[in-house]
């Protein structure tokens, strides 16, 4: 679960954010939430993966922000859906909190986000040129 091996693992065990962007120089970044190495070093589409615990929220200035859209209680953890603005794109992200943590929080609350880089895996895209992407 934690260091999934492929794209394929990645998506199918536990449920992980995954975000499509561009690699460049062999980088796979999201605004100022992570800057990563892609699996390879030329540019191409990458889907980056990381779990929603590993998400750290905070109303503390710095990092990425971002807007709590809805909160979702499931029992000893809440499930925040946020909205980040990356490069004028709206990015859905999701963080898992303990509930007693989520408290602190509301619907609509400026906060800011940060993911240790190590936490974030990185496969090349399998997706077709129909489908939409973020043009990071």
């Amino acid at each position: 679960y934690g260091e999934p091996r492929s794209s394929f693992t990645a998506s199918f065990v536990g449920n992980r954010n995954a975000i499509e962007v561009h690699a460049r120089k062999g980088r796979a970044v999201v605004g100022e939430l992570f800057d990563v190495p892609g699996p390879s070093t030329q540019d191409g589409l990458v889907v980056a993966y990381f779990a929603p615990e590993n998400l750290r929220v905070s109303t503390e200035p710095g990092a990425q922000r971002g807007t709590i859209e809805s909160i979702g209680f499931h029992g000893p953890l809440t499930r925040l859906r946020l909205l980040v603005d990356v490069g004028g794109a709206a990015l859905p992200l999701y963080a898992d909190l303990p509930s007693r943590a989520a408290e602190a929080f509301s619907v609509g609350d400026t906060v800011y986000l940060s993911l240790d880089p190590n936490d974030v895996r990185c496969f090349p895209s399998a997706l077709d040129e129909s489908t939409e992407r973020l043009g990071l």
